[in-house]
């Protein structure tokens, strides 16, 4: 049987219900005392995507716990990729987008945070190149056809590359 879960980016009323629970566990577990989460620090939060879902958010908790001083944990305490230049809907404030910066997500999990910087870094690349997927493939120095298959593989495929014959606006093929 198949349980579907909506990505905690749907759920972000969820987020303060998760947040007070792996908090106590891992005060618990980490012999540390019980802390409280500022309102600021929330809020930061329940504003982030999440791309690595509930798993990405016990891992905040449990370091921002661990490293949190005071009966606080304050937004100094959660990492640079949920409080530098986030807005709302998680994408890269203007101060961010000035110098070029991608944000690197970090997560226990190697092999989805790699794939969720290569869906950034392609999409970033196919935004400059207005979707022309040839030249984009060019600038990565990859084989468009190869590209096409990392589109697939990454679920922008349907945006980039022709699906049942149909060719997208903004592509190439």
């Amino acid at each position: 049987m198949t349980v579907d879960i909506a990505p905690l980016r749907e759920r972000r009323e969820d987020i303060p219900l998760l947040v007070e629970t792996f908090l106590r566990i891992a005060a618990e577990r980490y012999e540390l005392p019980q802390r409280a989460f500022s309102q600021a620090a929330l809020r930061r939060l329940v504003e982030y995507n999440w791309p690595g879902n509930v798993r990405e958010l016990k891992n905040t908790i449990d370091r921002a716990v661990i490293m949190a001083d005071g009966d606080e944990v304050t937004p100094k305490d959660l990492p640079d990729e949920i409080t530098a230049g986030m807005s709302k809907s998680g994408i890269v404030d203007s101060a961010d987008s000035e110098t070029g910066g991608l944000s690197v997500p970090f997560t226990a999990d190697f092999r989805e945070d790699r794939r969720e910087f290569e869906r950034r870094y392609i999409t970033r690349c196919l935004e400059y190149t207005q979707g022309n997927v040839t030249r984009a493939a060019e600038i990565l120095d990859m084989h468009r056809q190869s590209l096409q298959h990392k589109l697939r593989q990454l679920g922008l495929g349907r945006r980039y590359v022709s699906v049942n014959g149909e060719v997208p606006d903004n592509a190439d093929n």
